[in-house]
């Protein structure tokens, strides 16, 4: 999948100086990135494609900046902290899965906010009077994560 033209000025530039200034971090990140051929469903050859793999590491460090997100848009959107005893439940999402679960179809119902035009982007529903929600974010043109936020009765409860 093709990038927004945002994220390859930042692989170009900023990534590029990041790695220089600590080539570490550069080894660290290719030595997770592999290329491989890339076909759609019906078998039509797409090109090579760079492949990352998030390393359980990175999970720790990217879902922590994603919690950070989920309240800070949280607040934004309904002027009030999230409740402690809540539970926020990232979801990475994957394609083929979440197609069967009609993923796609419920982000069309979601209300989505634009912040920059090929960089963020967020969708959310949620239940009126309580809160509990269903959250999508989208980096670069491309959709990552989406998040439930559920106080821990209705948890339990499913």
């Amino acid at each position: 999948m093709d990038r927004s033209d945002h994220a390859k000025k930042l692989m170009e530039n900023e990534v590029s100086r990041s790695i220089k200034r600590k080539p570490a971090l550069g080894i660290q990140m290719f030595s997770q990135m592999k290329k491989v051929n890339l076909y759609t469903k019906s078998g039509i050859y797409l090109g090579p494609k760079t492949m990352y793999r998030v390393s359980d590491l990175d999970y720790k460090r990217i879902n922590s900046v994603v919690e950070k997100i989920i309240k800070g848009l949280f607040y934004h959107e309904f002027g009030e902290t999230i409740p402690e005893d809540w539970i926020i439940r990232i979801v990475w999402i994957n394609p083929k899965r979440d197609k069967e679960l009609g993923l796609t179809e419920m982000a069309k119902e979601l209300k989505w906010n634009v912040i920059k035009d090929d960089t963020f982007a967020y969708g959310h529903q949620f239940v009126p009077e309580t809160f509990q929600s269903i959250w999508i974010l989208d980096f670069f043109k491309t959709p990552i994560f989406y998040i439930l936020l559920i106080n821990r009765t209705t948890a339990k409860e499913n």
